[in-house]
């Protein structure tokens, strides 16, 4: 009988890294000449090609060619440079290389990004396994070394600035692109390239030899020394020279490739080790001397002794070209090399010892000579999958005297892949081989399956598909453009004419295309069937997304396997993008654990032991992990429509204050969810049955909960702030991603386990009649903390999801610190950021450190945990969330700011953000009753303590900070008011005004008093509310500033038409002022025709003081002017009817004078001014009354046209009526 498989334990986690272009203009082209036309072609300056992004495919062929590698992996350099790490990848049919930065973090916080892509473009194809990287410790270029399908090889010795600079990639491509074409290559083939070190290659060939390339330190890679080997020693083998094709050969694309052709090269770490090991197509292992030239060792890779006819079935296939691992750190003194090879026939691994290298009998030893280890593989056995790659690494974070190993095998089954791990001791691999497997969860991002679109919701389709289509980091633009092609061909849809749609961004143009397809048609009784159209809407949307889930597969193939010993970092590069595979956080062991088996209860312990900073220890871990299980499986089986209910209800308890008690909101929760219509006895049923895992709900206690509770938080580790890593633009968008997927995580935990307490709470009254007992809980206690919890929870995951419009920023509006961190989140990312990134990971003050741990699969882990739970949130929840708020208002991001507010307590500082965001949104009304809301609370003393620039991210400036701090009511309005004179909102500024007035103590702040009646007036004056201006004016204590004021007053209330009311004031004190203002008014206005007319002004003032004499004066000399425009020549027969009713006010006027007092002093006529000096006189009743009678004698002439002929005239002028 079959021994049944052992689950394995599953200790890690997929997190997926973004290798799409940084930003604009981040690709550099880079085509290379064929070998002999680098010096006549490309001697002049490099012409490269800057492109911010590739051509937009336009069906699944172009996507695959332009962006879906056929060979990839990652180079780690050896030396202390930056870049680190390396990403390469052949594209294009092979005939494009390229490469790119993946470092995580980098040594300092101000440290540039290598966003740099560089694209190699070759006139001929890459041979598969023709690609080698190589650098020294003590210098800087990376050598890429190339072979095509043509033979050339190609020396790329790139400098770690072409990465970073894209105009070091200007210079003469001769100086760093070297070709050479060996002879040996004119009678053999070759297969794989390896490179030794940046001086020396070597290069299998198809007859079974090896060929070393060797160059002098300094050389350029234009020429190489060539040495052949073979089995038969020094020089080459005759066979070689022969084309040979017969039974003995394996046809590789167009070479037929001989047995003993090497396929798989392994190299010591000591670059002057003579010794290389290999494998060739004959399942053979072979240790190479290239001192001598000879093989010291031939061996089966599994040790045995094969027939010609049995030895045929184990032929390897050629493009298998990792199948053996050395290490050369020896663990006994005795042993000179260990070796572990992989047979690709059934899979069987095999453990070796090297004692002597070139002792043919006894130096290689067989560990296990009686196993043949064959590897856990995925799932059940019901799935055929092969075994891509695998690689064997020390375990260095244990101690020197319990050193293990490491196996790491990726396996494959179509595009799926999934990656096994064991660790052991080399000398009794035996011991943990059969039951001992770990495995790496993959990553499950946020509603993988697409939105659940429902008849009774309010939000469109289209709304909700965006918002999944357009998460950030869900698809990539190049895999949505592709989809977009695709589906517009799959049903002949129109096309936007190609203007219109070059001005249409990505959604749009999906918008258009799906929205193109459906039409709203009408019902049998004919009314337009919208219900009909939101199904057909929501069709194209599925239809849509499956195309771009089955490109997103296709990127996901695996292609190789990498590890980053520096580091302890594996990394699984797939077709197009690059996964790093982390530590589990406690709720992530939890979840893909159900630890009901030894082996994994044992895992989960020596898990804890060493990894006790991700999680607190467990007493009970099988009984938590079955209880999140049952918990979730409970809740998946919750119809469309019930979970929508659900997501309803919580809504309101998470964002409404409280009303009633806890019990009383438990049963409202029940209620309005409809558990009792809902759930049936099919699904408490199935309930019960997986409650058995961890003994029944009747077994069920708080600690339980709890403890599932726990493992959600961060657990506090401290390190020492000097031993840092800062995170790169790579880094940090693998850091979202893991944040993304880890809060996904626990909301979906939380939600579990909130729906299962409601339930049990209210419906299930599970007793047993024998021990007279129910379950144990404390619910009201857990349904508060699943609460809180889930609240915080929300809050980093609208922060994930929602991306910075850095477009909408506002300039100068923004501190010189905020803006120089938006100027950085734009030089190093293409697509805006999310809140996120902006807030967490850039933040100014305080980005996160990459903590350097050993190994970085636990810095990782602890990094997005320590993220997606910080300290302030989880203690200082208010604070937290009003300081990104603060964030969001100094970006002037209003529309993510108004979807965050939900978020905000119910504080004073809270309410006066709420008003802040009012006022960027021009919501007038809104923002004066927030801030007199937060008016008393921020007047008096926040109890949370002074805000300052730190908390309010610069929000507000010092002036600000002091206005708001416990500095008394009259400052706080005086700052309100501020904020409205910037949106020129003048009438709640009086309004401000008026109320800071009211607590302002003049005796102790006579500046701050007037400082608020000058704003209350001058806001008055602007909106015109001149009773308002008149009283501010009034109160002035300061005579210059009252004089200033008053003319700004009159002089306003005259040009609105506003004379009869400001004649109805009393201005006390003042006549006098006023008299004088209006009478320096009129006497700049020298037209009669200009308005206003001052003129009448100080008449009707001087005639409702009872100034009659004042007035008079004010009628004459403007009778004066009308006389002197009249004798111009230029009075016309209605202004001369005019000046003599202006003759007859004057004489009434004087007339209501007491005879003796009908006099005025006026200035002298133009005339007497022009002869010399400008004299007063006086001028009587009876000398006006002369003046009318000539008047009307001039008039009487001109009408019996009777002129004279001097040109004397009478000084008395046309009378002016006012």
């Amino acid at each position: 009988m079959e021994k049944p498989k052992i689950a394995p334990f599953v200790p890690y986690k997929e997190t997926r890294l973004s290798i799409e272009p940084a930003y604009h203009g981040s690709i550099i082209s880079l085509p290379l000449p064929a070998h002999g036309l680098l010096n006549r072609t490309f001697s002049s300056p490099a012409r490269r090609q800057q492109r911010s992004e590739l051509p937009l495919p336009q069906d699944e062929n172009a996507f695959a060619k332009g962006h879906l590698a056929t060979a990839g992996s990652v180079y780690v350099r050896k030396g202390p440079n930056l870049p680190r790490c390396f990403l390469w990848r052949v594209l294009e049919d092979g005939k494009v290389l390229s490469v790119q930065s993946v470092d995580l973090n980098k040594p300092d916080k101000g440290g540039q990004n290598a966003t740099i892509i560089l694209r190699f473009s070759f006139p001929q194809s890459i041979r598969p396994g023709g690609i080698a990287f190589s650098d020294s410790e003590h210098h800087d270029p990376l050598y890429i070394f190339v072979l095509t399908s043509s033979n050339d090889l190609y020396t790329l010795t790139v400098r770690s600035e072409f990465f970073f600079r894209p105009v070091a990639t200007e210079g003469n491509i001769g100086d760093w692109c070297k070709t050479f074409l060996a002879s040996s290559f004119s009678f053999r083939h070759p297969h794989q390239l390896t490179a030794h070190t940046p001086q020396q290659l070597l290069v299998s060939t198809h007859d079974g030899g090896l060929l070393k390339l060797e160059r002098k330190a300094g050389d350029d890679g234009s020429s190489w020394v060539e040495t052949f080997y073979n089995d038969g020693g020094w020089g080459a083998s005759l066979r070689g020279l022969i084309p040979w094709q017969g039974n003995n050969t394996v046809r590789y694309g167009s070479v037929n490739l001989e047995y003993p052709t090497v396929t798989s090269i392994a190299l010591p770490s000591d670059p002057e080790s003579p010794h290389i090991f290999t494998v060739t197509l004959n399942h053979t292992l072979k240790i190479w001397n290239l001192h001598t030239g000879r093989i010291s060792f031939t061996r089966d890779l599994l040790d045995k002794v094969r027939s010609p006819q049995e030895a045929a079935s184990y032929v390897i296939q050629p493009g298998l070209s990792h199948l053996v691992e050395v290490f050369s750190e020896r663990l006994r003194i005795s042993d000179q090399y260990y070796l572990i090879t992989l047979s690709p026939k059934d899979y069987r691994f095999k453990f070796w010892i090297v004692k002597d290298a070139d002792d043919s009998d006894k130096g290689l030893q067989d560990l296990f000579p009686e196993f043949d280890f064959e590897p856990s593989f995925p799932g059940d056995g019901s799935d055929i999958w092969t075994l891509s790659d695998f690689r064997v690494t020390p375990n260095r974070s244990r101690v020197r005297e319990d050193r293990k190993w490491i196996l790491w095998v990726l396996w494959k089954r179509n595009t799926a892949w999934n990656l096994m791990t064991l660790e052991f001791d080399p000398y009794d691999v035996a011991a943990t081989w059969q039951d001992k497997w770990n495995s790496a969860a993959f990553e499950t991002f946020p509603d993988d399956k697409g939105p659940k679109v429902t008849d009774f919701e309010s939000i469109d389709a289209t709304e909700k598909w965006l918002e999944y289509i357009f998460y950030p980091g869900r698809f990539t633009e190049a895999a949505l453009e592709t989809t977009l092609a695709i589906f517009q061909q799959d049903l002949n849809l129109w096309r936007p004419e190609p203007r219109a749609e070059k001005r249409m961004c990505l959604k749009e143009r999906i918008c258009s295309v799906v929205s193109a397809m459906v039409s709203v048609d009408r019902d049998h009784e004919g009314y337009m069937d919208f219900g009909q159209y939101r199904i057909d809407t929501n069709k194209q949307w599925i239809r849509f997304s499956q195309i771009a889930l089955s490109l997103e597969k296709q990127q996901r193939e695996a292609i190789s396997f990498a590890y980053d010993n520096a580091c302890e970092l594996p990394l699984v590069i797939m077709a197009d993008g690059v996964s790093a595979i982390r530590d589990c956080c406690g709720i992530e062991l939890l979840r893909h654990n159900t630890l009901d088996q030894q082996n994994q209860v044992g895992a989960w312990r020596d898990w804890t032991s060493r990894n006790n900073y991700l999680a607190a220890p467990i007493l009970e871990p099988a009984r938590v992990a079955n209880l999140l299980h049952a918990a979730t499986a409970f809740r998946r089986r919750f119809s469309a429509s019930l979970h929508h209910l659900c997501d309803l209800t919580l809504l309101s308890e998470l964002f409404q204050d409280p009303s009633y008690s806890v019990p009383d909101r438990m049963r409202s929760f029940y209620d309005r969810c409809g558990f009792v219509v809902h759930i049936g006895d099919d699904e408490y049923n199935q309930l019960v049955d997986t409650s058995e895992t961890f003994g029944g709900l009747e077994s069920l206690d708080t600690t339980t909960f709890r403890a599932a509770l726990d493992a959600l938080r961060q657990k506090p580790w401290k390190t020492d702030d000097d031993n840092k890593l800062w995170m790169t633009g790579v880094g940090a968008r693998m850091l979202l991603r893991g944040a993304q997927e880890t809060l996904h995580l626990y909301w979906d935990v939380l939600f579990s386990l909130l729906v299962l307490l409601v339930f049990l709470d209210v419906e299930v009254q599970v007793e047993d009649e024998e021990e007279d007992r129910t379950i144990q809980l404390d619910s009201a206690t857990l349904y508060l903390r699943i609460l809180s919890m889930m609240k915080e929870t929300e809050v980093m995951k609208c922060l994930v999801k929602s991306r910075l419009s850095i477009s909408q920023t506002g300039g100068n509006a923004l501190s010189e610190t905020i803006s120089r961190q938006l100027r950085e989140l734009q030089s190093i990312q293409q697509v805006p950021p999310t809140l996120f990134e902006y807030i967490y990971l850039y933040d100014w003050p305080h980005p996160p450190p990459q903590h350097q741990l050993r190994p970085q699969t636990m810095a990782l882990a602890y990094s997005i945990k320590r993220t997606i739970c910080p300290k302030n949130l989880t203690v200082h929840y208010d604070d937290e969330v009003t300081w990104i708020m603060c964030k969001m208002i100094v970006a002037d991001n209003v529309d993510l700011a108004l979807e965050f507010v939900r978020f905000l307590p119910n504080t004073s500082w809270a309410t006066y953000l709420k008003g802040r965001l009012s006022l960027r949104r021009q919501d007038l009304s809104s923002a004066a009753t927030y801030l007199k809301k937060a008016a008393f609370g921020l007047a008096r003393g926040r109890p949370g303590g002074i805000i300052g620039e730190i908390e309010s991210a610069y929000l507000l400036d010092l002036t600000e900070i002091d206005s708001i701090n416990n500095n008394g009511l009259s400052r706080y309005y005086l700052h309100a008011l501020g904020l409205f004179e910037k949106v020129r909102a003048y009438s709640y500024v009086a309004e401000f005004a008026n109320l800071a007035l009211q607590f302002t103590n003049p005796s102790n702040d006579e500046v701050l008093k007037s400082e608020l009646l000058s704003r209350l007036f001058y806001s008055s004056i602007q909106t015109s509310r001149f009773d308002l201006a008149y009283t501010a004016m009034t109160q002035y204590t300061d005579a210059a500033l009252q004089t200033s004021a008053l003319g700004t007053l009159v002089t306003h209330m005259i040009s609105q038409n506003n004379t009869r009311y400001m004649l109805s004031l009393a201005f006390l004190g003042l006549h006098s002022t006023v008299d004088t203002i209006l009478s320096s008014l009129s006497a700049k206005v020298l037209s009669l025709a200009s308005a206003p007319q001052y003129h009448k002004v100080l008449y009707s003032w001087r005639i409702s003081r009872g100034d009659f004499r004042g007035a008079a004066e004010v009628l004459f000399e403007r009778l004066q002017q009308a006389q002197a425009f009249t004798k111009r020549g230029k009075g016309s027969e209605e202004e001369n009817e005019a000046l003599e009713r202006e003759y007859l006010a004057l004489i009434n006027l004087l007339a209501c004078v007491d005879p003796a007092q009908a006099w005025i002093l006026a200035k002298g006529s133009g005339e007497e001014e022009a002869e010399q000096v400008k004299m007063r006189k006086v001028v009587t009743l009876d000398d006006v009354r002369r003046g009318y009678q000539k008047e009307l004698d001039r008039v009487a002439m001109i009408e019996g046209n009777m002129f004279p002929f001097g040109g004397g005239g009478d000084e008395m002028g046309v009378l002016y009526s006012p």
